[in-house]
């Protein structure tokens, strides 16, 4: 497997459904699996460190490819440490944590946020994050959003801030930037949808970091817990909860290392199927 040629934009459900997949079993014999696996993709010379460990301390296997740095340490066991705390992968979480803290699932702001929102008339940047909160993470390919809607909704905050207010063709413009694969239809009503939204494309354009919103908004602080991809919990059919994670860190995003401990854990699961 060519690691950073894989297409996988997963929806915070799909995450969900990913964090179910359970094995028959799993011993050493199928940590080493798991290690030969890893060592067989492609990575086009970045260099990774991974780690299979159980949530009782012990490590079935590990490896380095490639160079790497004592950080890529700090980000491996700060990620199995969310999911051996949370009991699911670090990646999960981290977007479960940008959806609830940088994206609000309608139109409107609630009053208490309007003092916020006056408070900000100085900052016209901040006018762009709100573009991305207006949306939701977790639409689904049907999910289609109104567009005379949100223009409205985001011209009134525009209105809030006392920034310039974009016109409808403006404002359309700069969502075909921060949302590359959105697409503009006529709804079944003959109004202007738009589809295919999805808010992880726009993160490394609006500097929306994972860990840095565990950092603000939660307990755990880096380099203790890292919210960013690359554990995934090893379950069993039969245990309630995961009994470990398969650890990598590395790559140039957290998505490819979620991509990475994601792959071996499927590649074992069909192997014990046969």
């Amino acid at each position: 497997m060519n690691v950073k040629q894989q297409q996988y934009n997963p929806t915070l459900a799909q995450l969900k459904a990913d964090d179910k997949i359970a094995l028959n079993k799993f011993d050493s014999v199928d940590a080493w699996f798991i290690a030969d696996t890893i060592r067989s993709f492609n990575f086009e010379g970045s260099g990774i460190v991974f780690a299979v460990r159980l949530f009782n301390g012990i490590e079935l296997a590990s490896g380095v490819l490639g160079e790497v740095t004592p950080a890529n340490y700090d980000w491996l066991n700060g990620k199995l440490a969310i999911s051996k705390k949370y009991h699911q992968s670090s990646y999960l979480y981290g977007q479960a944590l940008i959806a609830k803290h940088h994206a609000v699932g309608r139109y409107t702001l609630p009053d208490g946020e309007i003092g916020v929102i006056r408070g900000i008339n100085s900052e016209p940047a901040r006018s762009t994050e709100y573009l991305n909160a207006l949306l939701c993470e977790d639409l689904n390919g049907d999910s289609a959003v109104p567009l005379t809607e949100f223009v409205e909704a985001y011209q009134q905050f525009m209105n809030f801030t006392g920034v310039k207010v974009m016109t409808r063709k403006e404002l359309q413009d700069l969502i075909s930037a921060v949302f590359p694969s959105v697409v503009f239809e006529d709804g079944p009503t003959g109004r202007v949808v738009m589809r295919n939204l999805r808010i992880k494309e726009s993160q490394e354009k609006m500097k929306v970091k994972a860990t840095n919103t565990m950092n603000a908004f939660t307990e755990n602080k880096f380099p203790s817990f890292s919210a960013d991809g690359g554990s995934f919990p090893i379950n069993i059919k039969g245990v309630a909860g995961p009994i470990g994670a398969v650890s990598i860190s590395g790559l140039p995003s957290g998505l490819l290392d979620h991509i990475v401990a994601r792959a071996a854990i499927v590649e074992l699961a069909k192997v014990q199927t046969r």
